[in-house]
């Protein structure tokens, strides 16, 4: 029985906002910078635009920290979910985010770098990698964390006991 075109579409929109937890978006995390020495553009549009998406879901949380709760709408789905969504996109997380004192001006700018390199891998057809000058040129400008100082930060931030919201795992507040 085919389902109609209102239900597909819920089911595709709830797949889509679909988070893995624990392990799985752990793994899946480090798993975007395995062998990220060796070229290969298909690994480099996911990593790229996989890393924004987890991004883009840590910025929704930390804002929905800072914001009233909304017991018709836990989620704030009006504000981050639908077509009229104001910060349904990246774009308009990162400037709230930096409104609203969340991320530092520093950040706001290594956001934005990282959004934009995630548009040109979304929406190029050319085969592009970070080695691609254009987006070679922005990576130069980020802050990239040495190794060590980037997996704590992961395990702190994605620990399945502790939220995206600045617990680290000794449980003090950064």
């Amino acid at each position: 029985m085919a389902r109609s075109r209102g239900n597909k579409r819920a089911a595709l929109i709830r797949r889509m906002r679909a988070v893995p937890e624990g392990q799985v978006i752990f793994d899946a995390l480090i798993g975007l910078g395995e062998l990220a020495w060796q070229p290969d553009p298909h690994r480099d549009r996911t990593a790229a635009i996989m890393g924004a998406t987890f991004l883009e879901y840590a910025l929704k949380k930390a804002i929905s920290h800072h914001l009233v709760s909304d017991l018709d709408d836990p989620e704030f789905n009006y504000l981050f979910a639908g077509d009229g969504a104001p910060y349904r996109e990246l774009a308009g997380r990162i400037r709230l985010a930096r409104a609203l004192g969340i991320i530092s001006k520093d950040y706001y700018y290594q956001l934005e770098a990282i959004r934009l390199i995630r548009n040109a891998f979304a929406h190029t057809m050319a085969e592009i990698s970070f080695q691609t000058e254009e987006i070679s040129a922005y990576c130069d400008d980020l802050n990239i964390l040495e190794e060590s100082q980037g997996y704590a930060i992961l395990v702190d931030a994605f620990a399945p006991r502790y939220t995206l919201l600045g617990m680290t795992l000794s449980g003090r507040n950064q």
